[in-house]
């Protein structure tokens, strides 16, 4: 069980997490305190997974980076830094 103490100030950055497992992840560790990032490959899932967290009062960030493309993945983190 995740709690608040464990995870407040962290950045958790959730692949697959427009459905299953990555998903259920992301949906844990945002109301729990951490500033959470998901990462999928399609774009509408990826958008019904963020509007599901946050109806719960999260402010979770999506990305479908492109593979193999560096530059996709340190642009996700910089509003977190």
């Amino acid at each position: 069980m995740l709690t608040a103490a464990i995870v407040v100030s962290a950045v958790a950055v959730v692949t697959g997490g427009d459905s299953g497992i990555g998903f259920a992840i992301a949906k844990s560790l945002a109301p729990a305190g951490a500033t959470t990032a998901l990462l999928a490959r399609n774009s509408n899932r990826l958008d019904q997974a963020v509007a599901d967290i946050r109806e719960h009062g999260c402010q979770p960030r999506g990305a479908v980076p492109r593979p193999h493309v560096r530059s996709d993945y340190g642009q996700l983190c910089l509003p977190f830094r």
